[in-house]
């Protein structure tokens, strides 16, 4: 982001979240964190921070991690359920600083947006409590229990410069005038040259050649746009180069730009979210793409020195095998040796055996060629070859010894074809990696309806069902949720949800009770225990009661159930998971098998097995990935998996083939 950028960003946030509350605080990436904050009278919101990059509103779906770095822990018990009292720019720079107002006093989180920049959270005494990095620096030290500084400020604030200062600035420097502008204003070199294009300044101009009305001309094009800056009067756009993709997001139309198409917003929040959000997440992929392509090039590399190795193994192979064969065909070599044993106990030197040797032209004395009295040894060449005999052993266990070293090469050559198989198959796999990561996909946050915070689905006659999650779910559903009209199922078995069909006053079909009982019955403990069936009762609302019986009590989430029940005997246990697709987004729908199939085609039967749920979920995945279309399968691809987890009941469960 440029100073611009975050100009634009801070005074809309001013004017969006300054009073809201924070209710809470993740740390989804090492330089990426999201607060929640909430406004009386208001939707929730989401603003992003990335470290060194960006700060904005996302209407965007963020995955939050299952557990908080201690950070993250940090900056939640000082600053959740404060208010943000104010949010500013320092002096146009790239550093945010947001108050705090809290019972314990007011901090300041430091937002630094810059290159190697921060996020430090400063005590009501100025004292540095949090910081993602901890550094020491020339002008200042980033330390726990430091007294806070901000960075050292860079040049002249455009929005404060007086004509005779801007004056000043031209004249004592010889660089060029976009670089002036870009340093010393802070301008950065977009809007530095952008403002010398509009006023027909040629950036390569040295800054101390600049004429007077060259100067006044500049100087009233950088106050204009100090003047958008101040009253807010921002044109977001993103710009759209020739192929029709975004390569840019500006607040305020720029002569950079002029001529290329643009799309308009009406904040630049929502400007920024939509650009930085879809970048990030192709950012993202190349880098994950990076990372596989270096274990595909080391595999690679692993590959190429099997060969040689495999090459080198089958050589010594065949060449030891050779020896062998050779040493086998020429019996008369045994003469050689049974000579030179001779001749070094009778105290003869090596030298005067050689020279014997030599003197002979017949064989096997022609083949002789040296010794090695370090290593004891006849060195032999017939033909081509030349190796080595031992005088320590007859000539076949000489050949024997060449054998056996061929022997040796060809199990080491096998290991080597065993290891590249491997190493095949493990390219094959980081490829097929490669092939299935999927497009950058950024999903925008779907309102959820009130009752997705119990387990829910639509009956095949179009009732809604909900159902508990917990005690404390079971308690809200039943005494909040459930009408006089609707009907309340229930497993016979303690450990199960109450299951509630809504019935607006309509009569309930068959087939959405049996429904319902197959989902009390799933959701229950019956599940976790594998059982097959189980049987499922039924009650209208009037029949529950917090009323324990005398000297009893009544934990949350049970009722004392007064009155007939009506029952659904031998319920079996099975459910269904599917997905669709809403406003272009994925939706996961879970439910009895008759009832998820009327609402998509596209869905995967669960039963209770041996899989733990984590698990299940990832091959109800790709088990629906792979029923979808090419273009919805690479969504449901990225689907998060508590979402399909949250349709899976408590216990171990397998996929029905």
């Amino acid at each position: 982001m440029t100073s611009f950028d975050v100009a634009a960003i801070v005074g809309e946030l001013k004017d969006t979240i300054v009073g809201s509350f924070i209710s809470n605080v993740y740390q989804v990436g090492p330089p990426l964190f999201l607060l929640n904050v909430r406004k009386p009278g208001m939707p929730r919101r989401q603003l992003l921070i990335e470290v060194g990059r960006r700060m904005h509103l996302t209407a965007h779906l963020v995955e939050k991690p299952k557990s908080p770095t201690d950070l993250c822990m940090a900056l939640r018990k000082h600053i959740s359920g404060g208010k943000m009292a104010s949010i500013e720019q320092r002096e146009f720079g790239r550093t945010v600083t947001i108050t705090i107002n809290t019972s314990r006093g007011v901090y300041r989180l430091i937002v630094e947006l810059f290159d190697k920049g921060n996020l430090i959270l400063v005590s009501p005494d100025n004292v540095i409590l949090q910081a993602l990095r901890y550094r020491r620096m020339r002008d200042r030290r980033i330390l726990r229990g430091e007294t806070f500084k901000y960075p050292p400020i860079a040049g002249k604030n455009p929005l404060t410069i007086t004509a005779d200062e801007f004056k000043k600035l031209t004249e004592e420097s010889g660089d060029s005038v976009v670089k002036v502008l870009a340093r010393n204003l802070s301008l950065g070199g977009l809007y530095a040259e952008s403002s010398l294009r509009s006023v027909g300044i040629d950036k390569t101009m040295p800054s101390n050649s600049l004429t007077q009305e060259q100067v006044r001309l500049l100087y009233r094009e950088i106050r204009r746009l100090a003047l958008i800056v101040s009253k807010r009067k921002f044109s977001p756009r993103v710009v759209i180069d020739e192929k029709g993709l975004p390569i840019d997001v500006v607040p305020l139309p720029i002569a950079a730009y002029e001529g290329m198409k643009t799309k308009s917003y009406g904040s630049f929040n929502e400007a920024a979210d939509d650009y930085l959000s879809k970048t990030a997440a192709g950012r993202e992929k190349e880098v994950l793409e990076e990372r596989i392509r270096l274990r595909l090039e080391k595999d690679r590399s692993v590959l190429e020195r099997q060969k040689r190795d495999l090459k080198n193994w089958r050589e010594l192979e065949e060449r030891n095998r050779q020896i062998g064969d050779l040493i086998s065909s020429h019996p008369d070599l045994q003469l050689l040796i049974d000579l030179t044993v001779k001749g070094r106990k009778s105290g003869s030197t090596w030298k005067a055996i050689a020279s014997q040797f030599a003197a002979k032209r017949e064989r096997p004395f022609v083949y002789f060629s040296s010794f090695s009295p370090r290593k004891y040894e006849i060195e032999v060449q017939i033909g081509e070859e030349r190796f080595s005999l031992s005088p320590k052993r007859s000539i076949y266990e000489n050949a024997e010894l060449f054998y056996k070293k061929a022997r040796k090469a060809k199990r080491k050559a096998q290991g080597v074809l065993r290891a590249m198989e491997k190493t095949r198959d493990r390219i094959g796999r980081v490829e097929e990696e490669i092939k299935a990561l999927p497009t950058p996909r950024v999903e925008k946050l779907r309102k959820k309806a009130w009752y997705e915070k119990f387990r829910w689905f639509h009956s095949s006659n179009s009732f809604l069902v909900i159902g508990g999650r917990d005690a404390k779910s079971n308690e809200s559903l039943i005494k909040r949720y459930t009408d006089t009209d609707d009907i309340v199922f229930h497993a016979d078995i303690v450990g199960a949800p109450f299951v509630t069909v809504k019935t607006e006053g309509k009569r309930v079909p068959e087939q959405t009770k049996v429904e319902a009982a197959k989902a009390a019955a799933s959701y229950s403990r019956a599940w976790k225990e594998s059982l097959g069936a189980i049987d499922v009762y039924y009650v209208r609302p009037e029949q529950l009661s917090k009323r324990p019986p005398t000297g009893q009590y009544i934990p949350t989430g049970a009722f004392v159930i007064r009155g007939k029940k009506s029952y659904a005997k031998g319920v079996g246990l099975g459910l269904a998971i599917g997905v669709k697709v809403e406003e272009g987004n994925v939706v996961v729908l879970g439910g009895p098998k008759s009832a998820v199939k009327t609402h998509t085609p596209i869905f995967v039967e669960i039963a209770p097995g041996g899989l733990a749920s984590g698990e299940l979920a990832r091959r109800v995945r790709v088990a629906l990935a792979k029923k979808a279309p090419e273009e919805l399968s690479k969504k449901i691809a990225s689907t998060r998996l508590e979402t399909i987890q949250s349709f899976i009941p408590a216990g171990k469960g397998r996929i029905i083939r």
